[in-house]
C-alpha cells in the first residue's frame, strides 16, 4: 500500500527591500582586502611565469613559454603533481567519511546546542597550523604518546610520521572542519519532514501552502472602503501565491532528489491558499510539483471537482475522498458518484474518514469499488 506524508509549509517571510548600494559599500573593505592580498599576488605570479629569467639576473620583460615547457617536460614535477592529487583524493575521502556524521548531528541538533557544536568544530581553526603540527609530533613521534604506549605493551615502534600516514593525518585535521561545515550547511537545507518521509519509503508528500493573515472578506458592492479592502486582499493574495510558488519550487526539487513526489492540496477557508482551480493552476509553473484534490475542501469552497480536473489534467495525481455539508469539514463517507470522474485517471485515492466502526469501513470500501478505482473493481488485481 502506498504511504503518504503530510506537512505544512512554514510562513514565508515578507521580502526585504533591496539595498544594493548599501550592500556594495558593506562589501567594499572585504573586496579590497581580497584584491590586494589574493588577486594581485596570484596575478603577479602568473605574469612572472611567462617572463624570461636569465641564470644570473632578475626577470626580463620578455614573453616566453619556456618555463612551462621545462616544467611539463620534467618527470620530477609530474611526480609531485601525482602525489599532490593522490594526497588530495585520500584527504577528501577521509574527511568525507569522518565529517558527514558530525555534520548530520550538527544539522539536526536543537538550535541552542547547534551553536556550541559549531564553536567546538571551528575551535581548531583558531590555532595555527604550526602549533597543531607540533601537537601531532607529540602524539605520533618516535617518543610520542602512541609509540610510548606501544613499547610499554611490548610492541615494535610504529612509523607514524614522515610518511603518507602522517601527511594524511595532518591534512585531515586541517580540512575536517571545512568539510563538516559544508555538509552541515547543505543538510540544513533539507526539511526534516522530507527526510522522515524518505526514511518511511513514502511515495508522496502532501503539502499545504498555508494561509494569509487576513480576516475581513467583505462581499462586493458594499462601499468604496470595502472595495479598497478587497483590492488590498487580492494584492496580498497574489504576493503570497508568488512567494509560495518559489518556496514550493525549491521544496519540490529537494523532494525529487530524495525520491519523493511532492503534491499540493487545495484548502477550504477563504484565507487559505490555494482554494480555487485558478489558484491551483498558478502552481503549474513549478516543474516537479503534483497536485492533490481534496473533495471535501472543494465542496466547502464552492468548487466542483471537474473544474480542478480540467485545469490540472495529468498533474492531478492524488485525491482525498470525503464529503460534507458544505459548511463544516465533517469527513463523511464519499459515494461512488464523487469518485467516478477520477476512475480513468492514474491517480491514488485516500479515503479520509474519522475513527468509525470497522464494518462501516468495509461498507464504504465495497460501495466505492464500483467506481473502478479500487482493486476489487478490477478483479482483485
Amino acid at each position: 500500500m502506498a504511504r503518504a506524508a503530510t506537512t505544512v509549509l512554514p510562513p514565508l517571510p515578507r521580502p526585504a527591500r533591496r539595498r544594493d548600494g548599501w550592500n556594495g559599500l558593506l562589501m567594499a573593505p572585504t573586496l579590497l582586502f581580497l584584491l590586494a592580498f589574493f588577486v594581485v599576488p596570484y596575478a603577479n605570479m602568473v605574469y612572472m611565469s611567462v617572463l624570461y629569467k636569465p641564470p644570473d639576473g632578475p626577470y626580463l620583460r620578455v614573453f616566453t613559454l619556456d618555463n612551462y615547457a621545462q616544467a611539463l617536460g620534467d618527470l620530477f614535477y609530474w611526480r609531485i603533481l601525482a602525489n599532490t592529487f593522490w594526497y588530495a583524493l585520500l584527504t577528501t575521502a577521509v574527511t568525507l567519511v569522518l565529517g558527514y556524521p558530525v555534520a548530520y548531528y550538527i544539522a539536526r541538533a536543537p538550535t541552542r546546542r547547534r551553536g556550541w557544536l559549531l564553536m567546538l568544530l571551528i575551535s581548531p581553526l583558531l590555532v595555527g597550523v604550526v602549533v597543531r603540527s607540533f601537537g601531532w609530533m607529540i602524539i605520533l613521534g618516535r617518543v610520542g604518546l602512541i609509540n610510548t604506549f606501544v613499547r610499554w605493551l611490548g610492541g615494535p615502534e610504529l612509523p607514524l610520521m614522515y610518511n603518507v600516514f602522517g601527511i594524511i593525518v595532518g591534512l585531515v585535521h586541517v580540512y575536517l572542519p571545512f568539510m563538516a561545515l559544508s555538509i552541515a550547511g547543505a543538510l540544513q537545507n533539507i526539511p526534516p519532514d522530507l527526510e522522515r518521509a524518505a526514511r518511511m519509503e513514502a511515495l508522496l508528500v502532501n503539502v499545504h501552502a498555508g494561509n494569509l493573515p487576513w480576516t475581513d472578506y467583505p462581499p462586493p458592492g458594499l462601499s468604496e472602503a470595502h472595495e479598497a479592502l478587497r483590492a488590498q486582499e487580492a494584492r496580498l493574495r497574489r504576493e503570497y501565491l508568488e512567494r509560495a510558488r518559489d518556496a514550493l519550487a525549491h521544496l519540490a526539487e529537494r523532494a525529487w532528489h530524495l525520491g519523493l513526489r511532492l503534491v499540493l492540496e487545495n484548502l477550504p477557508a477563504p484565507q487559505e491558499v490555494p482554494r480555487t482551480p485558478e489558484e491551483m493552476s498558478f502552481f503549474l509553473e513549478v516543474p516537479r510539483l503534483e497536485f492533490c484534490l481534496d473533495l471535501g475542501h472543494a465542496r466547502m469552497a464552492g468548487q466542483v471537482p471537474e473544474a480542478f480536473l480540467a485545469r490540472l489534467g495529468h498533474r492531478l495525481t492524488h485525491v482525498h475522498a470525503h464529503t460534507n455539508d458544505g459548511r463544516y469539514d465533517l469527513h463523511l463517507p464519499p459515494g461512488p458518484e464523487d469518485l467516478r470522474p477520477f476512475a480513468s485517471l492514474p491517480c491514488t485515492v485516500l479515503v479520509e474518514l474519522p475513527p468509525r466502526n470497522p464494518g462501516e469501513y468495509v461498507d464504504v470500501h465495497e460501495s466505492l469499488a464500483a467506481t473502478g478505482i479500487l482493486p476489487e473493481a478490477k478483479g482483485g488485481g
